[in-house]
Parts: C-alpha cells; sequence; structure tokens
C-alpha cells in the first residue's frame, strides 16, 4: 500500500513522500495514512471497493457543504482512481483527536456537534451529480418497504431464534404504522462523535462524511448519536443545547426515534445478512436490543 501511496501522492501533486503511517481506528472500511512530505503533510484514505469512489465523492460535497454552513471541514484535495482503488487525499488537520479530549472538551465537543447536526439537517439533498445519496435505497420509505418486505415466514430472524413469531409480528405491526406519519428529511452525518473531530483549542473540525446520506431528521441523527455511543446524561444533554432542542420538545419526539432507532437497525442487519464477508452476530444483538428498549 506504501507504493500506491507514493504513486498517488507523485502523479496528482507531483510530491515525494517521506513518511508514511497508517492511522487505526477511523473506520472499518476504509484505509487512512498519514503523509508526510517536505514542509506539507497529508491524510490519504483508500477504500478496497472499486465500486465505492462515489462515496468519496459525496464526501467531498458533504465536506465542502459543511464548509459553507461554518463547519470547520478538512480541505479535500483530490478524490481519484489508482490501480482500481478509489483514494481521498486531504490536508491534514492538526490537532487532537476528540477521542482523547479531557471530560470537559467533550461535553463542548458534543455541544459544537449539536450545533453542527442543526445546521446541516436544513440541507435537504445532495447535489453532486457522481453520487447517490444512499448506496441501498433511494429514500427512507424506499428502506422501509424493504425492511417491511423482509418480514416472511421463513425469515432468518425467526429461523436464527431472534425473534419469537408474536414479536416479529409486532415488528411488521410496528414499520407498517410509521408509513402513515410524516417526517422532514435532511442531511445527517451519520457518525457524530468525538472520535470524528479534531480538537484545536475552542476550534472543532468535523471529519468523516462516509455515513452521511439523506434521511429523517432529526430523528436518525439522534438515535444514531444515542445508540451508537455511551452518552452520559450530561453529554447528551450538551448535544441537545447545542442542537437547540429543549427536552420537552426532544420528549415529544422520543417514541418516534425508537421506531427509527429500530428502522435503522433492522436495515443494517439485512445488509449484513446479505454481505458474506461480514459477522453478522453483532448487528444480530444490536437489532435485539433496539427492540428491547423500544416502546411497544
Amino acid at each position: 500500500m506504501k507504493e500506491i501511496i507514493n504513486q498517488i501522492l507523485e502523479s496528482e501533486l507531483n510530491k515525494a513522500v517521506d513518511s508514511i503511517s497508517e492511522i487505526i481506528g477511523l473506520g472499518l472500511v476504509n484505509k487512512v495514512y498519514d503523509v508526510n512530505c517536505k514542509n506539507k503533510s497529508y491524510v490519504v484514505r483508500i477504500n478496497p471497493d472499486r465500486n465505492k469512489e462515489f462515496e468519496f465523492w459525496k464526501e467531498k460535497w458533504c465536506m465542502e457543504k459543511a464548509s459553507s454552513l461554518d463547519i470547520p471541514s478538512p480541505e479535500v484535495i483530490k478524490v481519484g482512481l489508482i490501480h482500481d482503488l478509489p483514494f481521498m487525499i486531504m490536508n491534514k488537520v492538526e490537532g487532537s483527536n476528540g477521542s482523547k479530549c479531557s471530560q470537559d472538551d467533550q461535553l463542548t465537543i458534543w455541544n459544537r456537534l449539536g450545533e453542527y447536526a442543526n445546521k446541516i439537517h436544513g440541507v435537504k439533498q445532495i447535489d453532486e451529480l457522481k453520487i447517490t445519496t444512499d448506496e441501498f435505497h433511494p429514500n427512507w420509505i424506499s428502506k422501509l418497504e424493504y425492511n417491511i418486505g423482509q418480514l416472511t415466514s421463513n425469515d432468518s430472524l425467526l429461523t436464527k431464534n431472534i425473534f419469537r413469531k408474536d414479536e416479529h409480528e409486532l415488528c411488521r405491526n410496528l414499520l407498517k404504522n410509521l408509513k402513515e406519519k410524516r417526517f422532514d428529511k435532511g442531511l445527517i452525518h451519520g457518525d457524530l462523535c468525538p472520535r470524528n473531530v479534531i480538537f484545536q483549542n475552542n476550534k472543532i473540525v468535523l471529519l468523516d462524511w462516509g455515513s452521511s446520506k439523506i434521511d429523517i431528521v432529526p430523528h436518525t441523527e439522534l438515535g444514531i448519536v444515542q445508540t451508537d455511543n455511551n452518552l452520559n446524561p450530561n453529554e447528551f444533554e450538551s448535544f441537545l443545547s447545542g442542537y437547540g432542542l429543549s427536552k420537552h420538545e426532544y420528549g415529544k419526539i422520543e417514541d418516534e426515534i425508537s421506531q427509527i432507532n429500530f428502522l435503522n437497525s433492522l436495515d443494517l442487519y439485512r445488509w449484513a445478512e446479505g454481505s458474506s464477508f461480514i459477522e453478522i452476530d453483532d448487528y444480530a444483538l444490536k437489532l435485539r436490543s433496539t427492540f428491547d428498549n423500544m416502546p411497544k
């Protein structure tokens, strides 16, 4: 991989590489590298799947849109292909990863992420011809109908004893009820957390838009923030405060958030089920937990 990165920097930026080190823990799919050249440092991300080039174009568009909304973001220099491997070159942002910050700084980060979420949720579509808004479903109604259609009598949720038959039927009814509701849609980041920011004094730079898409707002983003992070009450309050959502306003949509959470967990389970290289047990456990925590 180091030879490929050397080729990317030489062909795209006419730069000679001094050193390369892999950055671990910033995603399950992309390989991320810290690349140092003379007087300049870059971050290079590489996806092993030729068909995923559009995801880097999506991220580029999202970061540029975020910057226009006064959300500090890395500068994307180049997106392209080399040896059928999609790559992205960004200027390196100096600072501390948010996951390594103090508890007080973590509260500041969560508050600022709430502010960022509020801004990006006002974006109603991704205006980039090279991408789609969601690689699996064109919209959330399509996702809903797909998942209702998968709840059949030979469903693996039944054959693997993840759900009893009565619970399986309850799942179907809950999802059918969602079809009767009307929601706002907007751009979501899909992975807001301290791990995906660089903290520079009081400046918080937002990274990694790989999970971004057009979805239900604010429900989907709030649900992901809750289920994917072990937030304490102060951190979640800080996020809501930054978003501009009172506890009372949040309480009015809390049940709907739980239902959307379940839909998204079910959809991830179906994705894992169709991906032979994915360990499905973790997705099944998360789906079960989401169901158990949902008001019936």
